[in-house]
């Protein structure tokens, strides 16, 4: 999966967010994601709460 800054050099929000959905998105909704930044979550939390990624 590609992912991370998109403030740097070769960034892209497009496809940081299309590889997010198509990637993660698309596993179980109890799928635990361990993001590196921040606290457990699952997969089912982050489509219904996450205001950057939520389902279009």
């Amino acid at each position: 999966m590609r992912g991370g800054r998109t403030d740097l050099l070769g960034g892209d929000w497009e496809t940081l967010v299309e590889s997010i959905r198509g990637q993660v998105f698309t596993l179980p909704k109890e799928t635990r994601i361990l993001s590196g930044h921040g606290g457990e979550t699952r997969v089912g939390e982050e489509k219904a709460g996450n205001m950057f990624l939520g389902e279009e």
